[in-house]
């Protein structure tokens, strides 16, 4: 069944080979009933529909081909090597096929995903730590502002090639010039929204953002690279596509240079100089725990979260107990109650208060002090 009628290319909507049952066909999927051998299809109204056949004696079905159906339907594709295995180890037999296949170790997405994610954070998760600008993967930008901008303060001042802009004590680009704002140098404004490609709009204020000045994103650039910016000459880096992050002006580091270090260098605003003589800014990204069939993770990023995902029929068979996974452990100790000791109770997450009493009478037949005795009891 064909939505189009008169149409030399329709949307299929529902199917039936060799007189067999019918079924819906996606991305139409109208609903289709079946009843003993008959079937009946409703499709939605507003359309034409048609029935067409299709003479299937002129597709070939020699054992070749039908090895090379056979891979196209159950899998990514065929191959020469896999049309060969099949026709040749396996005899073209289909149900040895899918026997074999289901007996192989699962290539799982999750791990395929975990290894190639990478998500914005500016500090560790539960997830997974950040990725070291100098570790492979890491991630930089060619522009001076991204979204972790937004809100805070920028200032212009006089300097470098020009002008420099400074966010939290750290020079981030230098501009040949730079005529926004009003007053002397240096021009404080705040960073009201930013677009995150070189040349792009980001929405500069005096006024705390009721009214702004857009000015083109710049690029990294210094006349002469400061001595945190980390030279990267000897290191390879990759364009990411931009097909892929819907921008342009960002890589990835492929091959680590020979010496590198950023342990002293703010997350946020650390900038290396390229191969080619580009500065760039990281943009830093996470990198997961690793947490696979063959190595679980034994803890969580913040040493105290339980690793765990969803036991599922692949990975029961697999599944460990970790120290981080068991029930929390108290100990008893002495507390003081005073003031200061309940206030950090109540502000420390419980929002509860806890009174104590002072001038406590112990009277006949309650002589036992509530606070040497295993258990008391309290009434408000």
């Amino acid at each position: 069944v064909v939505r189009g009628v008169g149409v030399s290319v329709g949307v299929g909507v529902a199917r039936s080979y060799n007189g067999g049952l019918w079924e819906a066909v996606m991305p139409a999927n109208v609903p289709v009933k079946c009843e003993s051998l008959s079937c009946s299809v409703t499709p939605p109204v507003g359309s034409s529909y048609c029935i067409r056949s299709i003479d299937t004696s002129a597709i070939p079905t020699d054992e070749k081909s039908n090895a090379a159906r056979l891979l196209s339907q159950a899998t990514f594709g065929p191959t020469q090597t896999d049309i060969d295995h099949v026709t040749g180890d396996l005899g073209g037999d289909a149900k040895a096929w899918f026997a074999e296949q289901v007996g192989l170790p699962p290539s799982l997405h999750r791990a395929h995903y975990r290894r190639r994610m990478n998500a914005r954070a500016n500090t560790a998760t539960v997830t997974g730590v950040l990725r070291s600008p100098c570790e492979l993967g890491s991630r930089w930008q060619s522009y001076t502002f991204n979204l972790y901008d937004e809100g805070k303060t920028v200032t212009a001042q006089v300097g470098g090639a020009g002008y420099q802009l400074v966010i939290n004590g750290v020079v981030h680009t230098e501009m040949a010039s730079f005529n926004v704002g009003t007053g002397d140098f240096p021009r404080v404004f705040k960073i009201c929204q930013v677009d995150e490609l070189v040349n792009m709009d980001v929405d500069l204020s005096q006024d705390d953002c009721a009214s702004h000045t857009a000015i083109p994103n710049p690029p990294v650039h210094f006349a002469a690279p400061p001595a945190e910016v980390l030279n990267f000459a000897g290191a390879e880096l990759q364009p990411l596509s931009a097909v892929v992050i819907k921008r342009t002006g960002v890589v990835l580091l492929t091959r680590a240079p020979s010496s590198c270090s950023a342990e002293s260098l703010p997350p946020l605003a650390t900038f290396m100089v390229g191969p080619s003589g580009d500065y760039f800014r990281h943009d830093p990204r996470v990198k997961t725990v690793d947490n696979t069939l063959d190595s679980p993770a034994v803890e969580a990023t913040d040493a105290a979260t339980c690793p765990a995902v969803t036991k599922t029929f692949l990975n029961r068979g697999k599944c460990r107990r970790q120290a981080a996974c068991a029930r929390s452990t108290y100990s008893s100790a002495p507390v003081i109650l005073n003031d200061e000791t309940l206030r950090i109770w109540y502000l420390g997450g419980t929002l509860r208060y806890v009174y104590y009493i002072t001038g406590l009478r112990l009277e006949d037949p309650y002589v036992k002090s509530p606070c040497t005795s295993a258990w008391s009891r309290w009434s408000r």
